[in-house]
């Protein structure tokens, strides 16, 4: 794990031990980086540590609260789309989910996020106050 890992996972089980508000980030991003990077070795006896870095993955992400897709998100997503707000699909989806939860969204991508009206974001990134 290196040290922007080591500092995302103390900060979010810091995070994730609070109780004041919900929180959301996108596990499927995180899986799908986790998966490519098995994908892209070849030889099976590589893979191993590759795929034990997956399970910890998996491990971490089990004990939260993975937020739904829901039709009222598909609905905020259609809206964030007419409002033309230029950033990612997956990261319009990522605060469509947020915006239906009432959640607070964990990210350091500032610049893109605040482009979307009413989204509660935190920068992971930065130390606690």
């Amino acid at each position: 794990m290196g040290p922007t890992q080591a500092k995302y996972c103390a900060n979010a089980w810091k995070m994730r031990t609070k109780k004041s508000r919900r929180r959301s980030f996108s596990a499927e991003e995180q899986f799908r980086g986790w998966l490519a990077q098995v994908h892209r070795i070849r030889d099976p006896h590589q893979q191993v540590v590759a795929y034990e870095r997956l399970q910890r993955r998996i491990e971490f992400f089990a004990a939260w609260e993975v937020l739904p897709w829901t039709e009222k998100a598909a609905d905020i997503l259609v809206d964030l789309r007419r409002q033309k707000i230029r950033i990612g699909t997956m990261d319009l989806k990522i605060a469509a989910i947020v915006l239906s939860q009432r959640a607070t969204l964990l990210s350091r991508n500032l610049v893109d996020f605040s482009q979307v009206p009413s989204l509660s974001i935190e920068d992971w990134t930065l130390p606690e106050s």
